[in-house]
């Protein structure tokens, strides 16, 4: 054990004292963690990919099934000249002009198209927004709302005195990545992501963006990563942290745009700092929660801080631990991007790049 300290409080780095039979449980609880983060991401794409398919028969039959199957490669034709737009301009002010004329043109004879078919709009309006209702409803039973902890109204970091805080510093004995989600209808998907335990950064990036939307499209990317070490329990107790992350970049935008029709969407960008125990579940604090309708325009938001500036987070375990048992304790962030459109194109960006600088560790038992 290396130990130095902190004022009068111990900082320590266990490696080697970890027994086996504490490393082997720990890898089997890894895996479990990661087959329930699978079975919770199938549910949720499952569940938006049938609801997407009733959407489409329920407009089907508002339209007339005729109607609708005579127009169909007329239709499909339209939304890939919607789609190949991004590519077909060069990307100057004179280009860009080009292209919003281009556009509009198509968003012109996609209205047309929707006009000669003749239907109820109406009645399809009220379907939209009941759908767009539903597959919120799907994305928000997975994000475990019970496992969330709001913010802390002590928002200072213990001092170091003599109580029995533990602070731990890079180098980590961990690190982890893990994409939860990368799916979706159409539209493209791209994601990167890294954890280092020797210098202690976590960096997230992803981006999705669709062109040419249908009546009912959408996609969704899920991604984590962290960085942790070993902890043994003084006393009985919750495991309770202070994590200190540093913001090295922080970014979220997008853009959401009309492409004509009964236009809607549901947009959530949504990243949240977490604590993850051994034998547990993650518990979250939310760092940034953006979220958008139907209203076109672009946005672009920093992180809650700027480079170089701190964020920490007050968090507990989801379970206790008994005295003098070893705990993998990991410290993370995890970004979730997530869009349902209906005749809207739309392009969605998170960054998140953090520092973790260290932990502040304890047992709620302790005296």
């Amino acid at each position: 054990m290396r130990v130095f300290r902190v004022g009068e409080s111990p900082v320590h780095q266990l490696d080697s004292e970890v027994p086996m039979d504490a490393r082997l449980a720990a890898g089997e609880q890894l895996l479990e963690r990661q087959r329930h983060l699978l079975e919770t991401e199938r549910k949720v794409s499952d569940g938006l990919s049938r609801l997407r398919e009733q959407y489409k028969e329920e407009i089907r039959s508002i339209v007339g099934a005729e109607a609708w199957d005579s127009h169909q490669e007329q239709y499909r034709e339209l939304l890939s000249r919607f789609a190949e737009t991004r590519d077909r301009f060069a990307r100057t002010p004179a280009g860009e002009k080009k292209e919003k004329k281009h556009e509009e043109g198509l968003k012109k004879e996609k209205h047309e198209f929707y006009h000669g078919l003749g239907f109820d709009t109406r009645k399809a309006i009220v379907t939209r927004a009941k759908y767009v209702k539903k597959a919120r409803q799907i994305l928000d039973a997975s994000l475990e709302a019970d496992a969330e902890i709001p913010d802390d109204a002590e928002l200072e970091e213990p001092e170091p005195t003599s109580n029995p805080w533990t602070w731990v510093f890079p180098p980590y004995n961990h690190q982890w990545t893990y994409t939860a989600a990368s799916t979706g209808s159409r539209g493209s998907r791209s994601r990167s992501l890294s954890a280092s335990g020797v210098s202690g950064e976590i960096s997230l990036w992803n981006r999705m963006a669709l062109y040419g939307a249908d009546d009912s499209d959408w996609s969704k990317t899920d991604i984590m990563a962290e960085v942790g070490f070993w902890f043994r329990m003084p006393a009985a107790g919750l495991v309770e942290v202070w994590i200190r992350y540093r913001d090295i970049d922080t970014d979220y935008t997008g853009r959401l745009w009309d492409e004509s029709g009964c236009s809607d969407a549901n947009v959530r960008q949504l990243s949240r700092a977490y604590l993850w125990t051994s034998g547990s579940s993650e518990r979250y604090s939310t760092v940034i929660d953006y979220r958008r309708g139907e209203s076109s325009g672009s946005w672009a938001r920093g992180g809650p801080t700027a480079p170089g500036a701190i964020l920490s987070r007050h968090l507990f375990s989801h379970r206790s631990y008994a005295t003098n048992e070893w705990v993998d304790v990991r410290a993370g962030v995890r970004d979730m991007n997530y869009f349902w459109v209906d005749d809207m194109g739309c392009r969605s960006t998170m960054t998140s790049k953090w520092h973790v600088d260290h932990v502040a560790i304890r047992s709620t038992g302790a005296p």
